[in-house]
This record gives C-alpha cells, structure tokens and sequence, in this order.
C-alpha cells in the first residue's frame, strides 16, 4: 500500500465518514502507524483489515464494546459469537417475514374496500364458516384478533341498532358457536356496510334493498376490512357483510 494516503481517501472508498475513521481510532478499534515526520496517520495493510472487520460486525449490530474485543477471542469463542449472532438475525428475519406477510394481508383488504366501494348491493351465493363468540380471557384468540382484524366475525341481528355480537370465523364445529356454518351455498346480499364512531350505520341500506327485492331479511354477518376516513366524511370502520335473505 502506498504511503501517506490520506484519511479523506480511505473515507471515500470505503464509505465510511473521516469523523468515524477518527473515533475508530480513539477507540482503539483500528491501528495505525504514524508518519515521523508529520504524524500524519499511515494506512497499512493491517489498517485495512481492522476497517474490513469492523464494517462487517457493525452489519451485524454487535455494539462497538464487543467489536474492541474481538481480536482477544479464540476460534471457538468467535466462532460462539457468530452462530449465536445468527440465530438472533434468522429470529428477526422470522419477524419482519410475519410482519410483511400482516402487511401484505392488509394491502388485499384495502384493495377488497376500493373494489366493493365501487359496487351495490348484490344478491351473491355463498357458505360461510361457522362464527365463534369472542372472549377476551382466550389469550390465543386474542392473540389472533391483533394479528389480524378481518378474522372476525361480528353478527348485527334484525331490526339493526348499533349492537353487534363480536364473534370470529372458525374452519370447523368448536365450543361457544354462536352462528353454525352453512352447510351448503345460500343467498346472501353482499356489499360495504360502514359504522361511524358514534355508531351510525348503513345497515337500514341492507333491509331496503332486501325487500325492495322481495326478500325476508336476517342477520348480517360483517367481517372487518379496514377504518379510513374519506374525503368529506367522518372516520368509518368497513365491513364485508353478508345479509342472510329468504
């Protein structure tokens, strides 16, 4: 390596700030040796080395207090570190993976609100899950609802008022049912039912348009989608919703 290149140089072509060159060195983390003449810092091969490995365990996330003492580590000892340094990332890998996939979940949901925000009210045919009641003391089911909102599956019954059942959707027969799946297609009307705040609803839409089209209304069976608030409303929680007709 040549002689007397300058620390602006090294800052340049490793990426790394002077004022961090200069901490590293303070700290003890790289060596270098010093021009007689001027002080000057000289980089050396060695130099290099200490650089290459601090920017490598700093993209690890060690804090620089165990990166001062790497080089007093065995082999074994550092090859401790790195397997446990590596379980630690796989766990965060893990993590940011379930949290892209929430993400990923809610992207399909908005686009579901911005699909059938754009439809009326329809007569569709289709078999729900049963719906299980929600309890608060069910840890795991609690767990569930934080994980994802739109597993559940709260009942309004006819005539509508702002009192919902809070249930969730079940793949199969379990205690606490408090709506039995179907056992084969039915007719539903389906559409976007909305609830303010001040639990105001558009359920009164669901029971005009059901006898408006000759049919006896039921229950609604809504299954959350998202809470915005559009232009010149009021935030609003939206619900996929099911109206059982006959």
């Amino acid at each position: 390596m040549e002689p007397f290149i300058k620390i602006s140089d090294v800052s340049e072509a490793l990426g790394v700030p002077t004022s961090t060159l200069r901490f590293w060195d303070k700290e003890g983390l790289i060596r270098f040796e010093r021009n007689d003449d001027n002080n000057y810092r000289n980089f050396s091969y060695q130099t290099m080395l200490d650089i290459c490995d601090i920017i490598f365990f700093r993209s690890l996330e060690l804090p620089l207090s165990t990166i001062k003492n790497i080089n007093t580590k065995s082999a074994d000892d550092l090859n401790l570190l790195l397997r446990e340094t590596k379980t630690e990332l796989q766990q965060k890998i893990a993590y940011l993976q379930q949290v892209t996939e929430r993400i990923e979940a809610r992207e399909t949901k908005l686009e579901k609100y911005q699909h059938m925000q754009a439809q009326p009210l329809r007569v569709i045919k289709a078999k729900l899950s049963p719906v299980r009641s929600f309890n608060f003391q069910d840890k795991e089911m609690v767990q569930l609802y934080l994980d994802d909102p739109g597993l559940s599956a709260d009942i309004l019954a006819a005539p509508f008022n702002d009192s919902m059942v809070c249930g969730m959707f079940v793949d199969s027969e379990v205690k606490n049912i408090i709506r039995e799946g179907d056992g084969e297609e039915r007719n539903y009307l389906h559409g976007l039912l909305w609830m303010n705040r001040d639990k105001q609803m558009n359920a009164e839409d669901f029971w005009s348009t059901s006898q408006r089209l000759g049919y006896k209304p039921g229950q609604i069976i809504c299954k959350y989608l998202v809470s915005t608030k559009e232009e010149g409303q009021e935030l609003r929680n939206f619900f996929e919703a099911w109206l059982e007709i006959d």
